[in-house]
């Protein structure tokens, strides 16, 4: 008996290239292209990619952009902006002998709430003591939230990529102690963790086995004044028998 032939169906040749797009702060550069069979099914990939391949300027292939792509619309993929990231090559570039190197990580959030984490990386001009090392991190923090609070999440996408951050930031910072290098090592978007329902189950789930324990330990603490009475008469009773003994 013959066996019918099996025609076998490449899946890869009938997806297509989906263009994905860089969000407006970036002025809408193309990053790139995904396969998919549909385009409704790329959404929610990342994409990482040299930021001096979004910009276009040289000066900024040291850093690293993370988009995340979020929907679809004029048929091309949109994303935004969840990772900023120097490169560590840079970072050790930048260290050197009779500097002092100050690192920080902190969460603040923008003016339209958006919580983001921030890893300020600054390097001095030369070496400083402890107090010195303390006082440029604490001030690096305020100044930066401060300034962080007053702009929102696009804006504050286009300050860092535009470097205009850092350059103000570091002028601040200069009055305090000489500086070499200060650069935002990292910032990224904080997703806020919620309570699932399974948790909320198990946390009834145990609050019910408890309770039996905790009423039986009440009513054993709760004991009546007759038996109370009881125990002590036959305690007396006890001793009064030991003392005649003894004599």
């Amino acid at each position: 008996m013959a066996v019918a032939a099996t025609k076998t169906i490449d899946v890869w040749r009938m997806k297509k290239w989906w263009q994905i797009i860089a969000p407006p702060a970036l002025k809408g550069a193309m990053i790139g292209e995904t396969p998919a069979l549909t385009i409704d099914e790329a959404v929610g990939r990342t994409v990482n990619i040299s930021l001096s391949a979004v910009t276009s300027d040289v000066k900024r292939q040291n850093a690293n952009a993370t988009f995340q792509i979020t929907g679809v619309k004029e048929n091309r993929l949109q994303t935004r902006l969840i990772k900023y990231e120097v490169s560590p090559s840079f970072i050790r570039r930048c260290v050197r002998k009779d500097r002092t190197r100050v690192d920080d990580s902190f969460i603040c959030k923008t003016s339209d709430n958006i919580s983001v984490r921030i890893k300020p990386f600054l390097v001095t001009a030369h070496t400083v003591n402890g107090s010195r090392e303390t006082l440029l991190a604490k001030l690096a923090r305020t100044t930066l939230r401060d300034v962080i609070s007053k702009l929102d999440y696009s804006n504050l996408i286009e300050e860092i990529v535009s470097n205009r951050l850092q350059k103000n930031i570091a002028t601040a910072l200069r009055k305090v102690v000489p500086l070499k290098t200060f650069e935002i090592r990292v910032m990224e978007i904080i997703e806020e963790k919620k309570e699932t329902p399974k948790a909320e189950a198990a946390v009834k789930i145990e609050q019910k086995i408890e309770e039996p324990k905790a009423v039986e330990e009440i009513k054993a603490e709760e004991t009546p004044k007759e038996e109370v009475k009881k125990k002590r008469e036959s305690k007396n009773k006890a001793i009064s028998k030991n003392a005649e003994t003894n004599n």
